[in-house]
């Protein structure tokens, strides 16, 4: 999928989400996220950094609704569809996303790197 391509569809499943959650109709949030998904190229372009984050967002979005609402504070139910809007905004624009909550959520580039479960027990066994 190109760039271009790849922004319009995020743009439109964004839309289309913010539209589900505002008529209540949250079991319809995320009905196109897995073909977005499958089809956004990785690894390539930094262009395509701030449709990660998007893509990123939308999938908390989507666990979010499946959690009741939990696992995202201070992001309340209330909140996704602005968020979203912003997203969008920043999107069409071909501007970097800089919601500084978004970011501090969803944009794991600028997050400190994860360490698994099992690595930090090993780094304890072997003394580091």
């Amino acid at each position: 999928m190109l760039y271009q391509e790849a922004k319009e569809r995020l743009i439109a499943g964004l839309l289309q989400d913010v539209a589900a959650h505002e008529a209540g109709r949250y079991e319809d949030i995320g009905a196109d996220y897995d073909k977005v998904d499958s089809e956004l190229p990785r690894g390539m372009d930094p262009e395509f950094d701030k449709l990660h984050v998007a893509l990123h967002f939308w999938d908390g979005w989507i666990d979010a609704r499946n959690h009741n609402w939990h696992f995202y504070e201070p992001i309340t139910k209330e909140a996704w569809p602005d968020l979203a809007r912003h997203i969008v905004k920043d999107v069409r624009a071909d501007l970097d996303i800089t919601h500084t909550l978004i970011v501090s959520k969803f944009d794991f580039t600028k997050q400190p790197p994860h360490t698994s479960v099992w690595q930090k027990l090993k780094n304890i066994l072997i003394g580091r």
